[in-house]
């Protein structure tokens, strides 16, 4: 039986075999197109804030005037409302995001309407409770209502 037993072990290494490879090219597959690619990392760059909907309300942003939003390593976040920089911790699960422990410099800004851009922006940052990067590779921020509140273009590397 000797020669029996050296078959059965033939066989099932053939087949081990054959599902190696199979096991291969199917991954192979699924990396070359069948799968989506995912979203840009939403630390790949800075963002420029588009759009602001401040109290149920789109509010029209200041000519001239930046706001910018960067997540940064170590789950922070830092920007500039327009007015003054910002910073808060963060973290992120299945599209989720809290902001919490937010922090801001005081400078007083001329005119009065920057100041109140800025202390909408902040209120409704606060207020995040999602995000989502579209394919366009707009990001886009919703309270817990599930409102759009905040979109921001990604801004191309210096």
């Amino acid at each position: 039986m000797p020669g029996h037993r050296t078959t059965i072990i033939r066989a099932i290494m053939a087949v081990a075999i054959v599902l190696l490879i199979l096991g291969i090219g199917g991954g192979l597959l699924l990396a070359h197109g069948v799968s989506q690619s995912p979203s840009p990392s939403l630390t790949q760059h800075s963002w420029k804030l588009e759009a602001l909907t401040f109290g149920g309300h789109p509010e029209a942003l200041l000519p001239g005037v930046s706001i910018t939003l960067t997540f940064m390593g170590q789950n922070r976040i830092s920007g500039d409302d327009g007015c003054n920089s910002y910073g808060a911790n963060y973290t992120v699960s299945h599209g989720h995001l809290h902001l919490d422990h937010f922090y801001q410099t005081l400078v007083a800004c001329l005119p009065a309407v920057v100041m109140q851009q800025e202390g909408n922006y902040m209120q409704t940052l606060e207020q995040v409770t999602t995000y989502e990067i579209g394919p366009t590779g707009l990001l886009t921020l919703r309270d817990d209502s599930g409102q759009v509140v905040l979109q921001y273009s990604p801004v191309p590397p210096a």
